[in-house]
């Protein structure tokens, strides 16, 4: 009996931990429920659109835009997972048959595009389970009247942004959100970097022409983020209109809308919340995937672009922590309540994320790196942020001690799975 016990808890870790893995392990096996397969194509589909939408690129892709506007392999594998596991529904009982029906290859931008509307539009029409609907009060507007004139310049991409939302994506969103620290005014100059969210309206999504139009105006907006940190690593958050009907906390915590700045009209008034599923645990599993692969790597040095990423990782923990146990906070809140779970010495790794932020050197922006943004926003920071380690030295300016934070947040990060497993 105990041991079918461990057996079925470690089952049950796995699907919730391990989402695609389980999928694919036992979709054949006929193991998988149809209520755990809606709700994977619900998350793969909400991930495969964010990563699209901000480009999705193979590095040449990124490299070389607009030049080569191609699709990762890694997202037109994501893509035909989801075909196979839509036809499995569709064999169960006739969902998702128009993006069963699609004959094409998943290759080009085009073909991804248009299975990617196909797909939004047959999840629209899948019969889903219960929710509770909440009500949102609309997001005040960004205006920088209310910040200070000293940092009227510093923001001033942000207005710009706000200037090329409204004309751009106004048409195809239901709402363009700034959110983070600059929208609560307590940023930090040279650290704090660009957040964005965007919902993307129906009529889009179920369009693949206008869909991919939509991907390359979302990807020139990152230009107007580099201008804030030429470290930025992300782009956009995406929400498809169609998840508001069946809304995961996970994807976007609707308190943290109580903090958002809207940069175009905010339509979205209200939200169809489910009760959280795998992407609840799969999202703080995956950190500790990521710092048990950098501690086999021995990853011990980072150039700058690569340490704000991974600093800001660390930043990202104590929200997935408490995500993992039904606690949705903003994320500047979840350090203190987070820390109460662990002790000083294994909480020591945040502290020291928190003491480098506070020192951090704002890094530069070289000559031309601004106009040539204009046409690829990547490539020209991403140079910008190699010679700027090369030619002035930032990364001694702002020192990482990566070796010694990987260790720290690999134990750190294998205490709070030890936790949150005992929840599942």
């Amino acid at each position: 009996m105990g041991q079918k016990s461990s057996k079925m808890e470690g089952e049950r870790a796995q699907r919730m931990a391990q989402p695609e893995w389980y999928v694919d392990s036992m979709l054949e096996k006929g193991g998988v429920s149809e209520e755990y397969l809606l709700v994977f194509i619900q998350n793969e589909l909400h991930d495969a659109l964010q990563s699209f939408l901000n480009g999705g690129f193979s590095k040449a892709g990124f490299a070389l835009y607009p030049l080569v506007q191609d699709v990762s392999l890694e997202n037109r594998q994501r893509l035909e997972r989801l075909r196979t596991v839509a036809t499995h529904l569709n064999q169960k009982n006739g969902m998702f048959a128009g993006s069963v029906a699609y004959a094409g290859r998943l290759k080009g931008p085009g073909a991804c595009s248009a299975f990617l509307s196909l797909l939004s539009k047959d999840f629209c029409l899948a019969e889903k389970g219960k929710t509770k609907r909440e009500r949102k009060r609309p997001c005040e507007g960004f205006s920088l009247k209310e910040y200070d004139k000293k940092d009227h310049g510093y923001l001033q991409p942000v207005k710009e942004l706000q200037e090329y939302a409204g004309k751009k994506l106004a048409d195809d969103v239901k709402g363009c959100y700034l959110h983070g620290s600059l929208a609560t005014n307590d940023f930090v100059k040279g650290w704090s970097d660009c957040d964005t969210l965007l919902v993307i309206g129906k009529e889009a999504l179920h369009d693949p022409r206008r869909l991919l139009a939509l991907r390359r105006k979302i990807f020139l907006m990152r230009r107007f983020f580099f201008r804030i940190d030429p470290l930025q690593h992300h782009g956009s958050m995406i929400v498809p209109e169609h998840d508001l009907e069946w809304y995961s906390s996970a994807y976007f915590p609707l308190p943290l809308f109580s903090y958002a700045k809207a940069l175009t009209e905010d339509s979205v008034l209200s939200i169809g919340r489910r009760e959280m599923g795998p992407e609840q645990y799969a999202k703080l599993f995956w950190f500790v995937q990521r710092f048990r692969e950098m501690r086999e790597e021995k990853v011990d040095a980072l150039g700058s672009y690569d340490a704000k990423n991974f600093l800001h990782l660390i930043a990202l923990f104590p929200s997935l922590y408490l995500q993992a146990k039904d606690v949705l906070v903003y994320k500047k809140f979840s350090f203190s309540m987070a820390k109460k779970d662990f002790g000083e010495e294994l909480w020591e790794p945040i502290e020291t994320m928190s003491s480098i932020r506070e020192r951090w050197q704002p890094f530069p922006e070289l000559p031309f790196v601004r106009l040539k943004a204009r046409a690829n926003p990547v490539a020209p920071y991403r140079i910008n942020a190699y010679l700027g380690d090369l030619l002035l030295r930032m990364r001694k300016k702002n020192p990482v001690p990566v070796r010694e934070l990987v260790e720290g947040m690999h134990l750190l990060a294998e205490d709070a799975w030890s936790k949150a497993a005992k929840r599942l």
